[in-house]
């Protein structure tokens, strides 16, 4: 997390420094996750000898923890309800006479309110769906369970409508004061362009403040130059939303990523023997080939030959005394199961992911025992509901906030 004091200045030399460090500490991180999201991991940058198998097999665990949370968390569409404590306690309660003069008072508010377009839920409803709001919550949660973290840009587009997006958590900084109340000061956010004639890549940031934003672009000389005057914007606050995945901002399979990398590795190591027991050696104990140093084989070649012939012929002469037999490795195949499935039931377990699959949840299981299976679904679910939470309702806060100038 970065912080500022409020009462420095976000300067072009500034933010070229915190760019520069969030590419430095923060980037390898995120995009190795990124990487083993869509199954590049690091199984398949392994080397052999020559001539040794050299199978690179890579099991997407990331892909799959991911989907089914997301699937199981936001699944289906959030929808959105609203009252107040006021009228919670009048269902429960006798009202009184002031309580009745509060609520006809409320009530006639409400009329005119909904007379005059500015009743919040339909407006909100309708902004959702011009957002595709639940396509963005879904994009928002799978970032987040990738990533640890998700962010999201609010602005405003030229037929005046509310739009949010999600953004590559990898292209945005964001910086808060160094109280304990951690309010958002700044957001950074930063992309290249290249051309595709010339392929000259240039590189652009732009900086967010509770008031304005305004974009810089790199020079060849390496120094920011402002592409204008900082424009003002409405929001109240810093228009780029944050989302986390748990309070450490941990991604789901960011745990068990060297458990991963295991079960590649004795996966791939298993198909390397089969392969190895194909190209065994046939041992020819007591026999001796001819070495083609006489006279009548000048080529030198006559060891070969016999050798194509028992091939071909699948027969062997063997004189008195000889003997043959296949050299292959001997491999225990019960151990090198057993230790894939522990491996397998580890990354479940340390993800609280069931592998669904899996003959525990079979169709003759109680309802008592699935329900068991999915308990630490369900106690990951509850976490990611409550840190998205936080961000949904920020969303909403800089919306009325524009909504309230409209």
């Amino acid at each position: 997390m970065y912080r500022m004091d409020p009462a420095l200045e976000m300067t072009p030399e500034r933010m070229d420094a915190y760019i520069r460090d969030f590419k430095r500490r923060e980037l390898p991180r995120l995009n190795k996750l990124a990487k083993y999201y869509i199954g590049d991991q690091k199984i398949l940058r392994r080397s052999a000898a020559y001539a040794k198998p050299n199978n690179r097999i890579a099991h997407p665990f990331g892909n799959y923890i991911v989907d089914i949370n997301v699937g199981y968390f936001l699944g289906e569409a959030i929808t959105y309800s609203s009252s107040t404590p006021a009228e919670e306690n009048e269902e429960t309660a006798k009202p009184n006479v002031f309580q009745k003069a509060a609520k006809a008072i409320r009530t006639a508010v409400k009329k005119g309110a909904e007379a005059l377009g500015f009743d919040l839920l339909p407006k909100l409803q309708e902004i959702n769906a011009y957002n595709d709001e639940a396509a963005a919550n879904a994009d928002l949660g799978t970032d987040a369970g990738i990533f640890g973290i998700a962010r999201e840009l609010l602005w405003i587009d030229e037929d005046a409508e509310i739009r949010f997006t999600p953004l590559d958590p990898r292209t945005v900084v964001p910086i808060y004061d160094n109280t304990v109340e951690n309010r958002l000061l700044y957001s950074i956010r930063f992309w290249e362009d290249q051309d595709i004639l010339s392929r000259v890549k240039i590189e652009y940031a732009t900086v967010y403040s509770r008031f304005d934003e305004i974009t810089y672009k790199r020079e060849r000389n390496g120094n920011w130059v402002a592409q204008g005057e900082p424009k003002e914007h409405y929001w109240g606050e810093v228009p780029i939303n944050l989302y986390a995945n748990n309070r450490m901002e941990l991604g789901d399979f960011e745990l068990v990523i060297s458990q991963i990398d295991a079960y590649d590795t004795v996966q791939s190591d298993s198909v390397n023997d089969a392969e190895a027991f194909a190209d065994a050696y046939l041992a020819l104990i007591g026999m001796d080939l001819d070495t083609g140093e006489d006279d009548d084989d000048a080529e030198g070649d006559g060891g070969q030959q016999q050798i194509r012939a028992m091939k071909d012929e699948r027969v062997l002469i063997i004189p008195p005394g000889g003997d043959a037999k296949w050299l292959v490795k001997q491999s225990n195949d019960t151990d090198i199961e057993n230790l894939k499935t522990r491996l397998a039931a580890s990354i479940h377990k340390f993800s609280k992911t069931p592998a669904l699959t899996d003959q525990d949840f079979a169709a003759n299981a109680s309802g008592v025992a699935i329900r068991y299976k999915l308990m630490g679904l369900e106690a990951m679910a509850s976490k990611k509901e409550r840190a998205f939470r936080k961000g949904l309702q920020r969303r909403i806060e800089l919306i009325c906030n524009v909504l309230s100038v409209k």
